[in-house]
């Protein structure tokens, strides 16, 4: 049986645009972001939850919960979230095509990161708040806001670092494009 060797598809960078990228390596950053995020979050929390325990008894509940609101909260809602927003990365890294060096790449990244993270603990309080109408427990909000905050170094690092492993897989496949195509 014969491979059909496919030549290597033409890079968007060039001398005037070093870091230009094409769809497939934005969305690659998007779910390595989003994948980064999903598995760090819980770590985060758990790390936290035994550093601050005054209850060592209560440590197995709280490291359930905690994988449970993974599972129905952090993921879904980083899904959504991811989605929303590739445009505005999208918009970032077109702005930064021309721009060589890494560093404002990543401080840019981080900052989506972390301000998605707010909005987004901002949005889910609020659909939280819009469902439970006239209920008479605690604002959503007061619970969303700050796992948002809390977790906001988090996205911004899961950002920096979608950015980071995607334009390194890019740059390494310009440098040494596979021989039968984009295998690689």
């Amino acid at each position: 049986m014969s491979h059909a060797t496919y030549p290597n598809p033409p890079r968007p960078r060039s001398a005037d645009e070093p870091m230009a990228f094409t769809d497939a390596e934005l969305a690659r950053g998007a779910i390595i972001t989003g994948v980064a995020f999903v598995l760090a979050s819980p770590i985060v929390m758990i790390a936290l939850t035994l550093a601050t325990t005054h209850y060592p008894q209560s440590v197995g509940i709280w490291i359930y919960v905690i994988l449970v609101a993974t599972v129905v909260g952090i993921a879904p809602a980083t899904l959504i979230t991811v989605i929303a927003c590739t445009p505005v990365a999208r918009a970032i890294g077109r702005a930064l095509r021309r721009e060589r060096r890494r560093w404002p790449h990543l401080l840019a990244f981080a900052g989506l990161g972390a301000a998605a993270s707010v909005v987004a603990a901002i949005v889910v309080g609020l659909a939280m708040w819009a469902a439970s109408a006239g209920s008479h427990g605690p604002a959503p909000l007061t619970f969303t806001l700050p796992f948002g905050l809390l977790l906001a170094p988090v996205a911004a690092g899961s950002a920096a670092f979608g950015w980071w492993r995607a334009s390194r897989r890019a740059l390494t496949r310009d440098e040494h494009p596979h021989p039968s195509g984009d295998m690689a």
